[in-house]
């Protein structure tokens, strides 16, 4: 009898912990689909903070006007390295509103130019539409807005 009482306990208790699991993970899953990131820029004295929705997403088109080939020149996104050049000259870029675009150059001596040659229709900005050069530093490219 003490054992049927507690194989029903048992099950009661596995039940309800399996359970208890798939609602965590549910929860996870949609907490984590529907995140914001937060993104910051300095400009002067004002800061642009944002939180962003993962599915505002546009994309800027970068070339390389060089002679050479620059294998490891990066593309950098709010900071973090994106994709290198490689052997390719021209980048299609995936950003969203808010995303710092910077272009890594501190492994290369030479000046190294580069020009946004497209972007996604619903960005706007006159930074978009410019050239850039790279001196042995990390260049700020420009402010991804809609």
């Amino acid at each position: 009898m003490k054992s049927l009482k507690i194989d029903k306990i048992e099950k009661i208790f596995f039940f309800i912990s399996i359970h208890f699991i798939l609602g965590i993970l549910v929860f996870n899953y949609y907490t984590n689909y529907f995140r914001y990131y937060h993104t910051s820029y300095f400009s002067d004295r004002s800061q642009y903070s944002l939180y962003l929705p993962l599915d505002q997403e546009s994309f800027i088109k970068l070339q390389l006007i060089a002679d050479k080939n620059y294998p490891d020149l990066e593309v950098l996104i709010n900071g973090e390295i994106f994709q290198t050049f490689r052997k390719d000259e021209v980048l299609l870029v995936p950003v969203k509103k808010g995303d710092v675009v910077q272009i890594n150059g501190t492994m290369y001596k030479d000046k190294i130019k580069l020009e946004v040659v497209d972007k996604s229709l619903k960005l706007k900005g006159e930074d978009l539409a410019r050239q850039v050069i790279v001196n042995q530093n990390i260049e700020f490219l420009c402010l991804i807005r809609f």
